[in-house]
């Protein structure tokens, strides 16, 4: 059984952040957290990176295995986005088709979808934000 995906400080190129990763073996771990895209584009949800544990217990990123190839989708919403019918649907599918989402900030989204999923949520979001509240069934 695969351990547990968990919460990590992650290390790398002089930056940190918080991000969800699936550990793996030999120091190897797969990077889940879609929040990865707003720290950098170098790593993506889905890659696979070699760290080690600082004096911190933070993991640091000695280097990058593999890409996960994972289309990240970025969106700047207005307050309360996450109240939506809508946008909870669009998430929900979302997940249903293997993807990860994040609220960062509190308006900021990232969904992240694996590779071979073709769904573009950019027009569900779209249209869940351009109704008013009062509209969504």
């Amino acid at each position: 059984m695969a351990p547990a995906p968990q919460i990590e400080n992650l290390v790398f190129d002089g930056c940190s952040g918080t991000i969800h990763v699936e550990p793996l073996k030999d120091n190897r771990y797969r990077i889940l957290g879609p929040e990865i895209a707003i720290l950098t584009d170098e790593y993506g949800c889905g890659d696979v990176i070699e760290a080690v544990r600082n004096e911190n217990n933070d993991l640091v990123v000695k280097r990058w295995l593999e890409r996960g190839n994972y289309q990240t989708y970025e969106y700047c919403l207005a307050a309360g986005w996450h109240e939506r019918d809508a946008i909870r649907k669009t998430l929900d599918k979302a997940q249903q088709l293997g993807g990860q989402w994040e609220g960062i900030f509190g308006g900021v989204l990232v969904i992240a979808l694996p590779p071979e999923c073709d769904y573009d949520p950019s027009q569900d979001i779209t249209d869940a934000m351009t109704k008013s509240t009062g509209d969504e069934q």
